[in-house]
């Protein structure tokens, strides 16, 4: 269920909507639609075909709720088999792995294709989504296959405050590592949420000292969801870059004018 702990060093409608046609979604296929459309366009096809028809079989259920659960449930065995953090877009495409931001994506796509209403949060180390049903909140925990349609209430409120405690679970054998200055609590976009997914990405590739790739991943980021954190730690990475010893002259000066 991490996020977005990392190590440092030195420092409702009756008929579904195509994914690639809408800009929220589309930011997670634009890589993979220039690079390999095939994989994307299948995925996307597959998804519609899903939707549609879950869309049919929803006149089935007399009560919401009941549709909704599921709704959750087929979408766990269809397309989530086994957690792994990180996971990206892709490796949920091909291999059906997944975490938290990944599967909470999926959801997102499938709601929102179905007319349901939610709400995406993103915390410091954790992504889920919430509905809104009838007045009450329904809790989307992408991580769990069979606890994660949460309707109790006070399971929720403790799930909520577990979400805001996490430090991240981890005990790095680093110096240091980067924690945003304030906890984060924000509902996003589905387009802002991709932009977490380029951020870890970003994370991973200077962790293994990649700065380059790590700032073109982190410029992506920023350009979906330029929040206070991506941008902390935008300062992070130049302050390592101008340290940075190993890195061609010219790519580092070109990197920190930018």
């Amino acid at each position: 269920m991490l996020l977005l702990a990392f190590p440092v060093n030195t420092i409702s409608q009756n008929s579904y909507i195509p994914v690639v046609s809408v800009n929220n979604h589309s930011a997670w296929f634009e890589n993979l639609q220039a690079n390999e459309p095939g994989l994307s366009m299948r995925f996307v096809n597959d998804l519609n075909k899903f939707t549609d028809l879950l869309n049919k079989k929803s006149h089935r259920y007399k009560d919401r709720l009941d549709f909704l659960r599921y709704v959750y449930f087929k979408v766990h065995r269809k397309y989530l088999g086994r957690y792994q953090s990180p996971a990206t877009f892709r490796e949920l495409m091909e291999n059906k792995k997944y975490d938290c931001l990944t599967g909470t994506a999926l959801y997102a796509m499938v709601f929102e294709q179905l007319g349901v209403s939610h709400d995406i949060v993103e915390t410091t180390y954790h992504v889920y989504l919430t509905l809104n049903v009838n007045g009450s909140m329904v809790l989307i925990e992408s991580t769990s296959p069979l606890g994660g349609f949460i309707t109790d209430g006070g399971l929720i409120n403790q799930a909520l405050q577990q979400y805001q405690q996490d430090s991240g679970g981890e005990s790095w054998s680093y110096p240091d590592y980067y924690q945003p200055a304030q906890p984060v609590n924000n509902k996003i976009t589905l387009r802002e949420l991709a932009g977490l997914q380029y951020f870890n990405q970003a994370v991973a590739d200077y962790n293994n000292r990649n700065l380059s790739s790590a700032l073109k991943q982190l410029a992506t980021a920023l350009n979906y969801y330029p929040s206070d954190r991506l941008k902390e730690m935008m300062g992070v990475m130049l302050n390592t870059l101008s340290k940075e010893t190993d890195i061609d002259p010219d790519l580092k000066q070109e990197y920190l004018s930018r």
